[in-house]
């Protein structure tokens, strides 16, 4: 079971917020694809593309997932892989945004 987890986003990004989450239910989506037919770059790039965007964002977890998911392609742990791919689409089920002045 995932806890859910408040994030602090900045008023600023409230527009963007919505395309950006849909995003990510799509990187889920590829991630789970890729997975399925062993496309490890594809999981590779997906997780680099994570990293970087999570913390614009002030979604530090998915910037260490993505940081997760780009380390286990490197040992190509499928398992963990499963894992990992999971608990970002927990994650994103269970988030609770909430936006602040900055």
């Amino acid at each position: 079971m995932f806890s859910p987890i408040t994030v602090e986003v900045p008023e600023e990004l409230r527009a963007l917020l919505p395309t950006f989450l849909h995003n990510r239910q799509a990187d889920v989506a590829l991630l789970e694809a890729a997975l399925a037919v062993g496309d490890l770059m594809t999981i590779q790039q997906t997780g680099h593309n994570l990293k970087g965007v999570g913390g614009g964002y002030g979604f530090i977890q998915i910037t260490r997932l993505g940081e997760r998911l780009e380390a286990l392609c490197a040992v190509g742990d499928r398992l963990a892989l499963a894992d990992c791919i999971h608990d970002l689409r927990a994650f994103l089920a269970h988030v609770n945004v909430v936006f602040v002045s900055g």
